[in-house]
Order: structure tokens, then sequence, then C-alpha cells
């Protein structure tokens, strides 16, 4: 998955925070006050912590059928906790952060997961699965997606 590399430097007594960062390395040493003079007996003053962020760009699409699901969700008036209790109730344990993830497309798919969902919504299994005549765009679209992403697996 592409990075984008950010590095900060702030003082101990600084707060900071940001969301969808992920942060590397280890502070802790940095922050602390020296114990021990130096060795010509003087105490080091604080030094400025260097903290390092990755911030990652958004995946491409891991399955071609959460908006489906999504919208066949929306129209029979179930929510995402609601679907997945019928999964559950199926056999598949699921939680409702696993199906937000499929319709946002961040979740592959299995097949077998696939017939579930289709069961679960009352709808045939191509339900969930693009029109015929739409399949070829899909695969070639997703293929070339995949192809310039970070690592094309």
């Amino acid at each position: 998955m592409p990075k984008i590399g950010v590095s900060i430097t702030f003082l101990a007594s600084e707060k900071i925070s940001f969301k969808g960062a992920i942060f590397s390395g280890d502070i802790d040493g940095l922050l602390k006050e020296p114990q021990e003079p130096s060795e010509n007996g003087s105490y080091a003053a604080k030094k400025p912590a260097t903290v390092n962020f990755q911030f990652r760009k958004m995946p491409q699409k891991k399955n071609i059928i959460g908006h489906r699901v999504s919208a066949l969700r929306q129209e029979q008036g179930l929510t995402q906790a609601m679907l997945a209790a019928r999964c559950g109730m199926l056999g598949w344990d699921v939680a409702e952060n696993v199906v937000t993830k499929i319709e946002t497309q961040i979740r592959c798919v299995t097949d077998l997961e696939l017939l579930c969902l289709a069961q679960a919504l009352n709808v045939e299994p191509d339900r969930l699965l693009p029109p015929p005549q739409e399949i070829k765009k899909t695969v070639i679209s997703s293929f070339r997606g995949m192809a310039s992403g970070s690592s094309g697996a």
C-alpha cells in the first residue's frame, strides 16, 4: 500500500494528535529527563523529539458487490447490524463493522460469504454481481486498478 511519510519535531511539553496516521518509532526514551549527569558533570538540555508518521492512501476496491449489498439492504429497510444478525443465523458469525467494510469495498468477500449475504438479503446470488453486459468491463477495470496499486496482489 502506498505511504506518505512525514517527520515532525516537537518538544516534550507539546501535545499532538493525528487522525488516520500510523505512528512509527519509540519516543519514550527521547522524552525522559536524564537521571545522571553527563561526563563533564552537567545535565543535558531537553532535546526535541522527532516522530515519524505514515499517512496511508485509500486502498483500491477489494470487492465488486459492496455497493449492491448496501443498496439491497437499504431497500429492505435493514440496518447493517440486522444484516449481520441474519448472516449469523445462517452460521456466519459476522460483526456489523465487517458489513460496513464489505459495503465500502475495503474487505474481500469469499464465494461462501457472497452466498450467505445473498441468502440473508433474500435474493439470488447473481443480484449481487454486475449485470452480464458489464462483467467484462468490471473485470478489466478491477485488474487495471490492482496493477496500478502498490502490490497488484
